[in-house]
């Protein structure tokens, strides 16, 4: 009779803790924390100290999202360096910069963060009330050694556990397209030549957005990459809804040494889902005529070399 009691003890122990990890697991729809960074480094091309700010304690998000964004403008507002496009770099300290909405790098800016023992120490994460992007990106800007934390839901109406897909939940967009406009909107109204040049990304986490963690459409000259070569840690993209990288009519496109893992539910297309590592391909509107859509071209001269995509279910 001991031993059955035991068991019993045993089994119900056993379930509480299932039913703890799963709890754990799921939880509620995560949420950003408070601002813990507390100061902003305003740098020139040639990596000089211009100004510092410090954020005062319990700054709100849209404190966060102001302060950052008029650093931007700032650092563009400096001399720019005619070879590479250069204009400064703004240096975030160690801790979370919660903003409250998207953050626009301008022209020649570098969005930079703290390292600590090999790893990124500084993470920017955005509410998605007014946008889900957190970083959009114009030419001849980069962004390095930051973790984007896109906060991706992980739980229906009702609470129960469901990992989302949402095209436009992004961490990084660099594109010269407005997004909001169908493709024969657009040839009307845009001008397709445009593109965006010059735009790099390194040594960056990017974890939990319901569509992509980097978005390219009419960029020309991007490099993605990572400083770890061997175990590609220090370049990753994981828990992501559709793309890690996508890719929709961009040129020039250099993927090393990066790491993207854990890419699901992906898009449903007919009866199945569709999910993908890393695509290069080209805007695709079955409501568009054959001439519009012809004008916005497949993607061309892209590089992916040594990295690492796993665990993509669909």
């Amino acid at each position: 009779m001991g031993n059955v009691y035991r068991n019993i003890s045993i089994l119900i122990l056993s379930l509480v803790a299932a039913f703890s990890l799963q709890s754990v697991a799921y939880g509620k729809n995560p949420a950003c924390e408070p601002s813990t960074g507390k100061t902003i480094h305003l740098k020139d091309k040639e990596g000089n100290l211009k100004q510092i700010l410090t954020l005062a304690p319990n700054s709100t998000s849209s404190t966060v999202r102001t302060t950052l964004n008029n650093a931007i403008t700032s650092v563009a507002g400096y001399p720019k360096d005619e070879s590479s496009g250069s204009r400064g770099t703004l240096h975030l300290s160690k801790g979370t910069f919660t903003s409250s909405a998207f953050l626009l790098l301008k022209e020649g800016v570098t969005l930079q963060g703290t390292v600590e023992n090999g790893n990124p120490a500084t993470t920017i994460c955005t509410e998605s009330k007014s946008d889900p992007v957190t970083i959009k990106m114009a030419s001849d800007t980069g962004v390095k050694n930051i973790i984007l934390d896109g906060k991706r839901r992980t739980e229906d109406s009702e609470g129960n556990p469901k990992k989302y897909y949402s095209s436009r939940h992004r961490g990084i967009e660099a594109t010269a397209i407005e997004q909001n406009k169908s493709t024969d909107d657009l040839v009307s109204t845009y001008p397709t030549s445009t593109l965006l040049r010059n735009i790099t990304i390194e040594d960056t986490h990017i974890i939990g957005y319901e569509g992509y963690g980097i978005y390219l459409e009419r960029v020309e000259g991007v490099t993605i990459k990572g400083s770890d070569p061997e175990y590609k840690r220090s370049m990753k993209i994981s828990d992501i809804g559709y793309g890690g990288i996508g890719g929709y009519s961009v040129n020039d496109v250099t993927v090393q040494y990066a790491m993207v893992t854990d890419i699901m539910p992906g898009a449903t297309v007919g009866s199945a889902q569709q999910s993908y590592g890393m695509a290069f391909s080209h805007r695709k509107d079955p409501m568009a005529s054959p001439e519009n859509q012809a004008k916005f071209p497949r993607s061309q001269q892209i590089r992916v070399d040594q990295n690492v995509v796993a665990n993509n279910p669909t």
